[in-house]
Order: C-alpha cells, then structure tokens, then sequence
C-alpha cells in the first residue's frame, strides 16, 4: 500500500490528465484495502454521481448490484469523515433503513476527498460481507491515504480549471467563427482580438472607432458572434444613409399616421433588435433631436414610437461605431457630452492599415483566395508585394480589396499585373523604383493552410501575453517566491516552473 500510494501521489504532482488521475487514486485504495468495487462519486446538482468505477475481475457485479447508498454518501459529506457503514447510530440506521437496506450484504466506506476544509469527492468502497467487512486498520489505512491525496487532487482540480480558462481564451482567438473574418498577425490586431474576446460576452456598451474602411462592422459582428445574445438578432442602423426627417422613426418606429406616408404601424430598428444586438454604424451622424431621445433610451431602456403616447421598454446591447473624433464634436457642441459618455463604456480602437503593414500580405491573400477566377493559381511577383506594402492605404482594408479584386479581373493569364493596379498604388512614372528581388512568388506558398498557420501563430502569441500578464502578477503577489506563487494560485509547483521558464525574460526569473 505504501508503494501505491507513493506513485499516486507523485502522479498527481505530476500534472498528469486529472482523469487519469482520479482512475489511479481509485485503483490503488481498491487494490489497497483488497475492495470488490471502489466508485468516485461527486455532487451534481441534487444528486450524485459516479465518475469513475473499479470492480477487480474476480468479483464482477451485475449491473443491478452495483448500486451505492446515495444517503451513505450524503452522511459522510455532511460529517465531513471518513464514514464505515456499521459506524452509524441505531437511529441514524433507521433514519437511514431504506438506503442501508440496498447495501445489507455488503461492507461500505464512505471517504471524502477534503480540500479546503470542503469535500471534493467521495471515495466509496465496498466488500460483500459474507466475505468479511472492513477492519478498522484498514478505515485508518484509507483515512490517511485520503488526507495525503486530498491537497493534491484539489491542486489537480484547480490546474484543470487554470487550463480549462486558458484553452478557452485560445480556442476564443483561433477557433471561433466569430473571429474567422478578422485577418492579420499584427501586434494592433492581437490586441484588438484580445480586448474582443474579453468584452463580447458581456453587456457593455461598445463604441468601435478607427477610419473608413478598416473593418469596423466586422468587429461589431465578432462581438455579436461571440456574446451571449448570438442567437438573437442582429439589427444595423447606417445613420449617414438616413435624412434627418426619417431618423427618428427608422430607429424607434412610428405608428399610422403620424406623418405623410405613414400608412402602417411600423417596427424601429431598436424593437428589431430585441433582446439581442444593436449596431449603430456612423453613430456621429445622428441628429441631435434625436441624440436626446435615444439617451433616454440608454438611461432607462425605455422609448416612444413616433406619433404613440405609449411607453415601450426593450432589453438591447448597443454597440456603435464612427470614423469622427466624438471627443472632438463634443467640445464644438455637435454631438451630446452625456450620450458619448453613454456610448464611451468601452472603447475599441482600430488602427489604420497602415500602422499594421504585417497585416496587408495575409489580407492580400485573404482577398485573392475570394476574387481568383482563374483555372490556375495566380502567379505573385516581388514586385508586385513591394508596391502593396510599401502603399499607404489611406482608404484602409477596404481599399486593398478594391485593388485586390481589380487585379484579378483585369489579369491576362495567371499572372497578376502590377499594372493593373489602381493609379494610386503605382509608383510614379518617372520617379525611383524599387523592383525588389528577382523570381516568382506562387500563390501555394500562401494557400489557406498557410494562411491558417499564420493565424494560429498570431493567436499563440495572443495567449503567450495573456500567460505574462498572470505570472507577472502572480509573482509580484507572492514576492518571486515560487512556493508562495503555487500556493496563491493553486497550481502545481512543476507546471508553475515550466510555466516561468517559457517567459523567463517577461518575468524576470532566474532558476
């Protein structure tokens, strides 16, 4: 017994599946106190559950006996002890007779696993008592194997949640389709995935700046994607489409009537919107009667249609955006102070293409693998990447889908023609040149494979920082002491280490 318990004490250190685990600990207490059949039961909700289950081979049970005393266990929780069915009272047996009596013929330990003073899990043991019942050696043999094992497993069980929010974190900034149509590697762009992958599933109103054509729409919709309203609708208002006249009843409705033309009752674009996501693109274009109207709205969720004198109320998360300096409008009296503070709950801001030039070749072939129609794959010269990246973008992402979908159209062959791009993005006629270096890039250099490694290492990237972040914090915590740092965040001393040792320079550690 002192052998098993010392390799399953070093299996739980050694940050090993916890389900695995968990079947090791059983297996080495049945096999230790010679059990018939040893379950891990755990709570779930009102009743109780078997995690895992052992039975040795020569003493298989029908289906219909392996049953456990779900009473029994719930004493030994509540006792918080290491519980022998033969150590109940007369009263607590008859209090108990119903459940005792499914386990008449047999011999039962009921063992919480206690982890901070609260039980994890219950160790249940039996042996047919026509053999012969547990001895009291061996109640003391499981009570201190359940004593050692518990401050280990409860360490296991907080490293798998560690690594259950970390998995969730990067499964969020490379898996979801939420994030699909956001390409890039940049450091701007992993910033922006990660403030997104922070904010969506709250309800927090979002404003989205950053100039024309840099995607502000497609950040909306991954916040969308990626909240817990995605199954509700999603509903855009393009405030610079609208005339002022108009406005007011596009976004709360109107009833018949209430002005020319008005023949129907007619929804607002916020009742469509109920109960999921707003999106009020160019949100400084809004006139300012109706910036006090949908202030009201933000104060109270509360609004009128138009021509109605009853009050309406909608559950709406309003994310807006524009390519305006709110901040600016403000202070010369153009737009309400009190409504950008109401919109101004989070900002995101998205930087300029040209901030972020990592980002045009994996946009350049986003765009390609769209707009190619060509029977082969289209041939990419250096020259042709020079001119792309070394170009401004003044009109942003958009902008390079333009240029992109104009190359291909205009291609003669396989080949894209620096030609053919937009006059803009050609280098002057009789100015300097820089032809970059000689060959051919082909497009199955940049394949969506390719394209989804660059992904994957820009969100490993992502997740690489969040891991910095923590331990920075973790060690100013526990003043570098590695011990303290395990103990505060409850993690396994050896994956701490590896841990640091992965962000040596970031942390500051030194073995």
């Amino acid at each position: 017994m002192l052998d098993d318990l010392l390799n399953i004490l070093a299996s739980l250190q050694s940050g090993e599946n916890l389900a695995n685990q968990a079947r090791h600990l059983l297996a080495c207490v049945v096999h230790g106190v010679n059990a018939d059949s040893g379950y891990i039961v755990v709570r779930e909700g009102r009743d109780y559950t078997k995690k895992h289950e052992l039975q040795r081979t020569d003493q298989r049970q029908d289906a219909a006996r392996a049953v456990i005393s779900r009473t029994l266990v719930r004493e030994a929780l509540r006792r918080g002890q290491v519980t022998l069915c033969t150590h109940l009272d007369r009263a607590q047996q008859e209090a108990l007779a119903e459940s005792i009596r499914e386990i008449a013929d047999r011999s039962v330990i009921a063992a919480p696993i206690m982890a901070d003073q609260q039980a994890a899990a219950v160790i249940y043991l039996e042996r047919s008592n026509h053999r012969n019942p547990f001895s009291e050696a061996e109640l003391d043999l499981v009570k201190r194997f359940v004593t050692a094992a518990g401050l280990t497993l409860h360490q296991s069980l907080r490293l798998q949640e560690l690594e259950r929010l970390q998995h969730e974190r990067s499964a969020g900034l490379r898996a979801r389709d939420s994030f699909a149509h956001i390409i890039g590697h940049s450091a701007a762009t992993l910033r922006l995935l990660k403030t997104i992958a922070q904010v969506a599933a709250t309800d927090a109103t979002v404003l989205i700046t950053g100039e024309t054509g840099c995607g502000k729409e497609l950040v909306a919709k991954a916040l969308y994607a990626d909240s817990t309203r995605a199954k509700q609708p999603f509903v855009t208002l393009h405030c610079g489409a609208l005339p002022e006249t108009l406005f007011e009843a596009e976004l709360f409705g109107h009833r018949r009537g209430a002005f020319t033309g008005a023949e129907r009752h007619r929804e607002g674009h916020i009742a469509k919107a109920a109960g999921g996501t707003l999106f009020i693109d160019e949100v400084a274009e809004i006139p300012l009667p109706a910036q006090a109207k949908l202030l009201r709205f933000f104060q109270f969720g509360e609004f009128q249609r138009v021509g109605s004198d009853s009050v309406e109320r909608i559950d709406v998360r309003i994310i807006a955006a524009t390519h305006r300096n709110l901040a600016a409008m403000v202070a010369q009296g153009l737009f309400r102070q009190d409504l950008y503070y109401r919109l101004n709950v989070i900002e995101l801001v998205i930087a300029p293409l040209r901030d972020r030039r990592d980002d045009i070749l994996p946009l350049f072939h986003h765009f390609l693998a769209r707009y190619w129609r060509g029977d082969g794959k289209p041939i990419v010269r250096p020259t042709l990447i020079h001119q792309l990246e070394s170009y401004d973008y003044p009109g942003n992402v958009r902008e390079l889908e333009h240029a992109v979908q104009r190359l291909c159209v205009l291609a003669i062959g396989d080949e894209l023609d620096p030609a053919n791009l937009p006059p803009a993005m050609r280098p002057p006629a009789n100015g300097p040149t820089q032809p970059g270096p000689a060959g051919v890039v082909h497009f199955e250099t940049y394949d969506s494979e390719a394209l989804k490694q660059q992904r994957k290492r820009a969100s490993e990237a992502a997740v690489s920082e969040i891991e910095q972040s923590f331990l920075i914090g973790l060690m100013e915590a526990a003043e570098h002491n590695v011990t303290e740092a395990a103990r505060i965040a409850g993690l396994n001393r050896t994956y701490l280490y590896r841990l640091l040792a992965k962000h040596r320079e970031a942390v500051g550690y030194r073995d």
